[in-house]
């Protein structure tokens, strides 16, 4: 045997290709086959080796040969078909040490033609083998290869293991005999190679005919039905949960409070009297489900979103509500102009911007940021002096353009308190000798008080006094100013006339006033504003703030004794008892308290008074 110098497979001397690759072997080479070489033992080295180890180096007989109408099988080449009569392919025998071919011996082996073909291979060739028969000779068995599940893939591994390559002469070349002197096995029909290279089939053409129609789906009335009535019931279901709203817990309604500030009147129906709403650090207490909480900043045109804090009492449940407050336009009173010199109730108006209202009956344009005041002058109702705290009220009717287009109406509640101012000194009318005066009063806790637009110090309980400069000869006015925070201011004016003497005034002031006691007496609220100069002694006096209250028993021009009136005389000024006064005054009410001699007794201002001896 040679080896192909081109795959390194063993093939047989005589072969002029390769049975496994089908390359020219060298003619040197088939020459040098002739001779048979001795036989020797196989060396180790010329065993092959196969996945799972060493290949047995066993002398097998070599196969019987192929007719060559036979089919090659999955896994390889197909077993020989059974002997035929005509001469089909004889047994295998394989040879005796002196090179003679054996007619039966003990070590023969054949192979019978009828093998039968397994899936993984050929079938044993001792199967159904009839050793009786002798066969022609057989060329010597050759070095095997061996795979690891028995038939080689053609090209890649021995064909057929433990049997030897078989040569493919060229056309034309007549067999040649074996190493043995027998026959070398006849050309296979087909190339062994090429039995498992199957050809790529054509491609089909695609069909120019239309595709069938694609069968619709049939659905039965019923299950149309139930799938509608299914829809039905989902879109209701649906519309149940966008358009059916539980009450909402909280509802607020924006207000402005007595001092103009604003308030969210918020209602509660499921807080029971005593829960705490609390916004920032604002918190009002829930009376019959309402609760008022004041904002430390106005409201805005717009959305307005606020969590309220819920603290219910004892074991109630405690949680945060978000609450929006929507405002489209907003009308309301500003305080801030009631510190001008003419004080006024200040509408302010926040719209869309260039909006046009009217207001109390007259136009008002917004202006290009949304924004217009309208002020109401109250000066008349600030001035003057009051002991008590006076209501300023006002509705004004308001009409404005809404989202809608149409004309909302509305009126808009304005009401404010007015400080109140009370001076004890100096009196209305009062005439002083010296350069300066008392003045003392009181007014609301808390306020502020200018006098001639210097200010005056407020105790606690909003009562002042203070020595004030009478600067010029003959009438000295000054402007009063109260203000209590939240309020209305209350002005008033006070006129303190300077003199030289009062002796020279008093005789003035008596030539001007004619009336007398008796007069005034028969009917006092009649004479009420009028001068008058009454003559008595002390009978009795108290001092109350920055006055002196003294009721004077009148001697001149009384019908019937006693007749008593009742003087305010302002200032600090000692008087005593039992001491004779010269009252300048003016008639200011009659009071309720009544002498068994005379009527109402009147009350007399004084202007000034002289002490008598």
């Amino acid at each position: 045997m040679i080896v192909c110098p081109h795959c390194g497979s063993a093939v047989n001397p005589e072969a002029l290709h390769c049975g496994v690759c089908g390359g020219a072997l060298e003619p040197g080479k088939i020459e040098a086959a002739k001779s048979p070489p001795a036989q020797q033992p196989p060396a180790g080295g010329s065993m092959k080796r196969t996945m799972v180890g060493m290949s047995p180096n066993v002398a097998t007989p070599a196969p019987a040969p192929v007719p060559a109408g036979l089919k090659g099988t999955m896994i390889g080449m197909p077993a020989a078909g059974p002997p035929s009569a005509a001469g089909g392919g004889a047994a295998v025998g394989a040879s005796a040490p002196g090179g003679a071919v054996g007619a039966g011996g003990a070590a023969r082996q054949g192979v019978l033609s009828s093998a039968k073909q397994t899936m993984i291979g050929v079938a044993s060739p001792l199967a159904n083998a009839n050793l009786s028969a002798p066969g022609p000779p057989q060329p010597p068995v050759v070095d095997h290869k061996r795979t690891m599940m028995g038939v080689a893939m053609p090209g890649i591994a021995p064909l057929a293991p433990g049997v030897a390559k078989e040569s493919f002469p060229t056309p034309g070349q007549p067999p040649t005999a074996d190493m043995v002197g027998g026959y070398a096995p006849a050309a296979p029909a087909f190339q062994p190679a090429a039995t498992f290279q199957s050809m790529p089939e054509e491609r089909r053409a695609r069909s120019s005919r239309p595709p069938p129609p694609r069968p619709q789906p049939q659905y039965s009335t019923a299950v149309a039905i139930v799938l509608v009535t299914a829809l039905v019931l989902a879109a209701g279901a649906a519309a149940f949960a966008i358009f059916w709203r539980s009450p909402a817990p909280l509802r607020a309604e924006a207000r402005v409070d007595a001092t103009g500030t604003d308030l969210l009147h918020i209602t509660c129906v499921t807080c029971p009297d005593g829960t705490e709403l609390r916004i920032g650090d604002a918190k009002a207490p829930v009376s019959s489900q309402i609760a008022d909480v004041s904002l430390a900043k106005p409201l805005t045109v717009g959305e307005n979103v606020f969590s309220v804090d819920v603290d219910r009492p004892a074991n109630g449940r405690d949680e945060k509500v978000s609450l929006i407050v929507k405002i489209g336009y907003r009308i309301r009173p500003d305080l801030s102009g009631l510190d001008g010199e003419h004080p006024v109730l200040r509408i302010a108006v926040d719209g869309a911007p260039l909006a046009k209202m009217v207001i109390d009956g007259k136009p008002l344009d917004l202006g290009p940021d949304g924004k217009a005041n309208y002020d109401i002058d109250v000066t008349a109702e600030c001035t003057g002096l009051a002991d008590d705290a006076k209501t300023l009220e006002r509705s004004v009717t308001y009409s404005v353009a809404g989202g809608s287009g149409t004309a909302e109406q509305g009126v808009v509640g304005l009401r404010v308190a007015i400080t109140p101012l009370h001076v004890d000194s100096p009196n209305a009318h009062s005439v002083v000798e010296t350069d300066r005066f008392l003045l003392a009063g009181r007014t609301g806790r808390g306020g502020r008080l200018l006098a001639g637009g210097e200010p005056i110090a407020v105790a606690a309980d909003g009562s002042f006094s203070k020595v004030v400069a009478a600067k010029t000869q003959g009438d000295n006015l000054t402007v009063l100013r109260a203000r209590v925070p939240g309020q209305a201011p209350r002005i008033a004016s006070l006129k303190v006339k300077r003199v030289d003497r009062l002796a020279d005034e008093a005789k003035e002031f008596a030539a001007s006033a004619p009336l007398t006691y008796a007069e005034l007496v028969a009917d006092v609220i009649k004479h009420v504003g009028e001068p008058i100069v009454l003559a008595g002694d002390v009978v009795e006096t108290r001092q109350q703030g920055g006055r002196n209250i003294s009721l004077i028993d009148v001697q001149k021009g009384c019908p019937k004794p006693p007749c008593v009136a009742r003087a305010l005389l302002a200032g600090n000024d000692t008087i005593a008892r039992g001491e004779r006064l010269q009252v300048f005054g003016y008639v200011t009410r009659a009071i309720s308290a009544k002498t068994e001699a005379s009527g109402a007794v009147p009350e007399i201002e004084s202007a000034f008074f002289l002490k008598r001896r």
